[in-house]
């Protein structure tokens, strides 16, 4: 008995819980309060912190915290650790709505690896990328690759913009294309009906801002 109660102190559960897997029913005038679970502890050679608040969002706990030298999976609606799961995950190892890492994956992702539908980070990977490397539908960083990109060196199915630019419609001071506009005699209202024509109609809103990128890339 000894044992087990020390076993349920360190991992911060009842002995309900540790026997049985799960917790008793709060009573009436306790159920709106919210506690949590606090450790600090060394284990094994190594640190350990985590925090785990007793909100629930359909079974996730509204903010978890773990994180240790070890492979700590943090999962619920805020989730932070060494690897992380949620809807915000913040971790070496994230995946969420949001998520923010080394190697980071959600439909918003920033980190030194990103993907998602919008991604920014080191290498990027998204429909709307942004990154030293580039790679997505939109793709802008100092070496892109997508259908429609701008960078030093852009490579573009449809439109690249650059220092060296290859498409089909490209823009820069070395380009390759079926229809190319140089530095040299970059006219930005020529460039500006280019991009409308190649540009789905209903994208038709980027085309200046597109244009005011292919501005930067002229000669002084």
């Amino acid at each position: 008995m000894d044992n087990l109660i020390s076993l349920a102190d360190l991992f911060g559960v009842s002995l309900d819980y540790l026997l049985q897997g799960q917790e008793p029913a709060p009573a009436p005038e306790e159920a709106v309060r919210t506690t949590v679970v606090n450790h600090y502890y060394d284990c094994c050679g190594g640190w350990h912190y985590e925090y785990r608040s007793s909100r629930t969002l359909h079974g996730l706990p509204l903010v978890h915290v773990n994180l240790g030298r070890r492979n700590c999976w943090a999962r619920g609606v805020f989730a932070v650790g060494n690897i992380a799961t949620g809807l915000v995950a913040v971790g070496g190892i994230s995946v969420g709505l949001l998520s923010i890492g080394a190697l980071a994956l959600g439909l918003a992702a920033l980190g030194a690896l990103s993907i998602g539908l919008l991604a920014a980070g080191g290498v990027a990977i998204g429909l709307l990328a942004l990154g030293g490397v580039a790679v997505g539908g939109l793709a802008l960083g100092g070496v892109a690759n997508g259908v429609w990109a701008a960078g030093a060196v852009a490579s573009g199915t449809q439109i690249a913009i650059g220092k060296v630019a290859a498409a089909p419609l490209a823009i820069g001071e070395e380009v390759r294309g079926a229809v190319t506009f140089s530095a040299g005699n970059l006219s930005l209202s020529a460039v500006e009906a280019a991009i409308r024509q190649v540009l789905p109609r209903e994208l038709g809103f980027l085309a200046p801002w597109l244009t005011s990128l292919a501005a930067h890339v002229r000669l002084p």
